[in-house]
């Protein structure tokens, strides 16, 4: 299956210019409201930008799996960058890595259940939608974390095979009976091989990730669409109300992503309030 996803990412990436921006149109019409209004912009109260939603297909399967898989990424995301984690589990001080990994973690069990069960092949449109939002999502933290721009494709790719192996072994070694294989794929991959990490850490870690895949694997449709993924902590630890503050403000703050109007005009809306500005916000 992540092998799948591999060809899948790098066939979208060799894709013609026009189609990655039909693609780009789409993405953003089927994720946010209208562009802020103005004189110059009246143009979508016209016949032809309506005909132009219908032809994007904005109230189609494809625009609601996109709308779910931004809402499950952001709930994964959110997630793995709460700070509970760094006193849960040994993995030193915050970094793109850290994150990461704890983020396929995340995507991993969230996958669980868009895949279960719908008629035996789950959901494999919105799997897909969740991988390129994923990726999105990975290319603008490399940018946060100061990669050099002549190198973000660089970087992506390689992120990319690495997590691709890291899910494939996560799920290989949960079809075995005991713990002895999943322990070792969270260590090579969660802990990038760490020896300081203890037996029981990855004990607990086991353990949670059955657990918690059980449990997501229960929510329902609706609660999935939505990114309500309820997540929890090993061993029953809970976050500290700051923490938890922080993140429900994550997850509620969304991000700002440029776009372009029907004009030609940019302007920034948020993934999750869909407020939209011509000028970027400061926050």
């Amino acid at each position: 299956m992540w092998r799948r996803s591999g060809l899948l990412i790098r066939g979208a990436a060799a894709k013609a210019n026009a189609t990655a921006a039909l693609a780009g149109l789409r993405c953003a019409l089927a994720t946010r409201a209208n562009a802020p209004r103005s004189d110059d912009n009246a143009v979508y109260n016209t016949r032809w930008f309506q005909f132009l939603l219908r032809a994007m297909r904005y109230n189609s399967q494809t625009s609601s799996d996109i709308r779910a898989a931004h809402a499950i990424v952001r709930s994964c995301v959110t997630r793995s960058e709460n700070s509970t984690w760094l006193r849960v589990l040994p993995l030193g001080e915050r970094s793109f890595q850290t994150v990461h990994q704890l983020l396929m973690v995340h995507v991993w069990l969230a996958n669980k259940r868009v895949m279960y069960p719908l008629e035996g092949e789950g959901n494999r449109a919105l799997q897909k939608e969740v991988f390129h939002v994923l990726w999105d999502n990975a290319e603008r933290r490399l940018r946060a974390a100061g990669i050099n721009e002549l190198s973000i494709s660089k970087h992506l790719g390689d992120v990319q095979r690495i997590s691709l192996g890291g899910l494939y072994a996560y799920d290989k070694a949960f079809k075995e009976p005991s713990d002895a294989e999943l322990k070792a794929s969270l260590h090579r991959n969660l802990f990038a091989a760490n020896q300081a990490v203890s037996t029981a850490t990855l004990s607990m870690m086991a353990e949670w990730m059955r657990s918690e895949e059980q449990r997501i694997r229960a929510l329902d449709e609706e609660s999935l669409r939505h990114g309500e993924l309820r997540w929890t902590f090993p061993n029953g630890v809970v976050a500290t109300a700051e923490d938890e503050e922080k993140e429900v403000a994550r997850g509620a703050a969304g991000e700002w992503r440029s776009t372009m109007a029907v004009t030609g005009r940019t302007y920034w809306w948020n993934t999750r309030t869909r407020q939209s500005f011509w000028d970027k916000p400061r926050r």
